[in-house]
């Protein structure tokens, strides 16, 4: 893994979706340590790996499809979270203002750039 090219994944992503990026976390979900990041927490780190592997597993044991590579959860406060799923046990959280970024740009530009950009560093 090239951290170097992580941090320019995560300078990339910034810089496309300006102030409507709060908060941004990339991390080894095997290990659940982060790798690289933009004004994150690290207990979130750790947190959100977990409640990531809880629901796929939920999710296997029902029947249901695997997590794609995008999980959006829609908070209060104008906010929404973002998990995307890369490969190798790499996971990104996104912390988002949902009044500054719109979702159709979001899914069809920021998102799938940021994936590429991620899968590239590996």
């Amino acid at each position: 893994m090239n951290k170097e090219k992580f941090e320019k994944a995560i300078d990339k992503f910034k810089e496309d979706l300006d102030t409507a990026l709060l908060s941004l976390d990339i991390w080894d979900n095997k290990t659940g340590l982060s790798i690289a990041s933009y004004n994150h927490n690290e207990k979130y780190t750790a947190i959100f790996g977990r409640i990531m592997n809880e629901i796929d597993r939920g999710l296997k044991d029902l029947g249901f499809p695997k997590f794609g590579e995008y999980q959006i959860i829609d908070l209060d406060l104008n906010s929404m979270l973002v998990f995307v799923k890369g490969k190798e046990k790499l996971f990104a959280s996104c912390l988002l203002d949902k009044s500054k970024i719109q979702l159709g740009y979001l899914l069809a530009v920021s998102l799938p750039d940021f994936r590429k950009n991620l899968e590239e560093a590996i």
